[in-house]
């Protein structure tokens, strides 16, 4: 009778008893903070199924102590307790490896893609990372692809394929029909391959949580490597148990003429015995490609490969690959190789995890740059509140998650701070400079109130209406001269033609980042403090630079913000069209009502559906 496979359920350290409930997902990785802590919730896992990245994120927060794990005996605890700092160590360690250890592994590059990254889980195992808008890089196992394509492949937009981490080969005829949103697939063991749209990606040494996955063992031995003199030929030698029918005839082909290596070494001294030889027979294991293949590419040894479509992928690039038809062709082949005495070596960055890092990353830009014709432009929505939990603020996020925003909404916050009233307004402005100072100069930032305010379109489609627009800095405008009516004789009538929404309103704003870093520079005698009112300030810099249109300007016809107040009349409640433009505005600004807010933005904007 097969044994059961062990669960433990994960529980916070604390509320454990109310929240302990079974999740079918990676405990917590879709609910994290954006501290980077994670929301206390509950889950049962198995190991054996979760991601790398989902045992790294689980690990830190089991070895920080704001999860613990509670088994059905206490063996069961210890050894999984034990099992998942350890793998964390190991992951953190590949994870933090210096530039000079770029060595390629899958759980290293998923690393490298999900760092700084939004990315989430789905279905247990398969990352999904935004890289930008609209396009994401889909990461799982190569096993993983079929049910991928059948259940979570978007329909309807590009995305980014990369499969790893597993035994199972890639083969596609001229038939397949992959999905047409596919851009690009990065495979390993991509085996027989006739779709272009398909990569191949090196599986690379194995991941940490292997003894052969030590790439600090692999860095030693390749610096001393380059030191020693290859006195040996060719090392031959293998599990033959792996894959009988591939090296079973390699072991009756050559263990007479080299010397058959059978020991059982430590990862260290075998890779300083592989290091000795010139050259290395490689044959397929459970996948077509191996580990030893990429050992040898970094100790500078020659791969002896079966010849077919996989190695004829990495000829170029891996020039000193030798190639047989058969395993009893290696004698003549190796003392072909050496009367040609090439001096030939593998490109460097073919086995530079950054290499693949940059190469999968580019393909989902250019794909974004391809379907919208333009470069790509990361979107930020922030906002700036005193309270997670108001009922506006909350939907907004939810709308961003269902919506595709890049990173979702950023709420700025600062301790003790409160706002409302016509308190503490200045805060918005100082906040907004502080996040934005570190942002390149080419992103965009919609900056929006947090309590009264609802987006109802994509990021792109804020970017194309923005684009539309035309200047680098587009306000919100509305019907009514606040806080200053006296203000009003000052804006330019040519400005805002025969709109009646030609006043600034400063609840929704978007502009690029270096626009917003140069104006507020510029302005930097302007008296702001916490008591400032950022609608009087940022009125103030709009009417100095209004006749600079293509720097500055208001939406007078609705076409991306919507301001409310005295404007019920003007909006179609079922459709939320502007009826004196015909536009359908994509922010909504509920702005001017009374204590519990705007009655046409609380009951029918709130209500509608993204």
């Amino acid at each position: 009778m097969q044994k059961p496979k062990s669960t433990c359920r994960v529980c916070p350290s604390a509320r454990s008893a109310e929240l302990e409930r079974p999740l079918d997902r990676v405990p917590f990785l879709e609910e994290e903070e954006d501290d980077g802590n994670a929301r206390p919730v509950a889950g049962v896992f198995d190991r054996d199924r979760l991601h790398p990245a989902a045992l790294f994120r689980m690990y830190a927060a089991i070895k920080a102590g704001r999860l613990r794990l509670v088994a059905t005996n206490s063996d069961d605890a210890a050894v999984l307790q034990q099992h998942g700092i350890s793998y964390y160590d190991n992951v953190a360690r590949a994870a933090q490896l210096p530039d000079h250890i770029p060595y390629f592994s899958g759980e290293k590059l998923l690393i490298h893609l999900a760092a700084h990254r939004p990315h989430r889980v789905i279905d247990g195992d398969i990352t999904c990372i935004d890289v930008a808008d609209h396009v994401h890089v889909y990461v799982m196992a190569t096993h993983r692809a079929a049910h991928f394509f059948r259940q979570h492949a978007p329909k309807n937009a590009r995305f980014v394929l990369v499969t790893h981490n597993s035994d199972a080969n890639v083969d596609i005829d001229a038939a397949a029909a992959l999905p047409t949103g596919l851009v690009a697939w990065f495979a390993q063991n991509a085996r027989s391959v006739a779709d272009p749209r398909v990569r191949c990606l090196p599986i690379g040494i194995a991941n940490s949580g292997w003894p052969h996955g030590d790439m600090h063992a692999l860095a030693a031995a390749v610096v001393r490597s380059q030191h020693a003199k290859k006195k040996q030929v060719c090392y031959v030698g293998c599990d033959v148990a792996t894959n009988p029918a591939e090296r079973a005839p390699l072991k009756r082909a050559l263990e007479r003429k080299y010397t058959w290596q059978n020991q059982r070494l430590g990862y260290a001294a075998y890779l300083d015995k592989l290091a000795q030889y010139r050259y290395c027979t490689c044959p397929a294991g459970a996948g077509v490609d191996t580990h030893r293949f990429w050992e040898c590419v970094y100790l500078g040894v020659a791969p002896v490969v079966k010849r077919s479509a996989w190695s004829a992928r990495w000829r170029e690039v891996v020039p000193e690959m030798i190639e047989v038809a058969a395993w009893s062709d290696v004698p003549a082949a190796i003392a072909s190789a050496e009367r040609a005495r090439r001096e030939t070596k593998s490109d460097a960055k073919i086995s530079d995890v950054r290499y693949w890092r940059d190469q999968i990353l580019e393909a989902a830009r250019n794909a974004t740059s391809s379907l919208y014709g333009s470069p790509v432009t990361h979107v930020h929505h922030c906002v700036v509140s005193d309270s997670a939990d108001h009922p506006v603020l909350k939907q907004m996020c939810a709308d961003a998650r269902d919506l595709g925003w890049h990173g979702g909404v950023r709420v700025l916050c600062e301790d003790g701070m409160r706002i409302g009233h016509g308190v503490g307004h200045g805060m918005k402005i100082l906040l907004l400079q502080r996040f934005i100072a570190d942002l390149p100069d080419d992103d965009i930032v919609l900056f929006t109130d947090a309590h009264d305010v609802r987006v109802l379109g994509r990021a792109l489609d804020v970017l194309t209406r923005f684009k539309q627009i035309g200047a680098r800095i587009v306000f919100s405008a509305e019907k009514n001269c606040w806080p200053d009516a006296h203000r009003a004789c000052e804006y330019v009538a040519s400005a805002c033609g025969d709109s009646e929404y030609k006043y600034l309103n400063s609840g929704a704003f978007i502009g690029y980042v270096g626009d917003l870093k140069r104006l507020f520079a510029e302005h930097a005698h302007e008296p702001l403090d916490y008591t400032t009112d950022d609608q009087r300030f940022f009125t103030t810099l709009y009417l100095e630079h209004q006749r600079e249109s293509a720097r500055i300007c208001l939406d007078t016809q609705c076409r991306l913000f919507q301001s409310l107040f005295l404007a019920h009349a003007d909006i179609c409640p079922t459709s939320l069209v502007n009826r004196a433009f015909g536009t359908r505005p994509l922010v909504w600004h509920g702005n001017g009502g009374n204590a519990e807010g705007d009655p046409f933005f609380n009951h029918v904007v709130c209500a509608m559906r993204v």
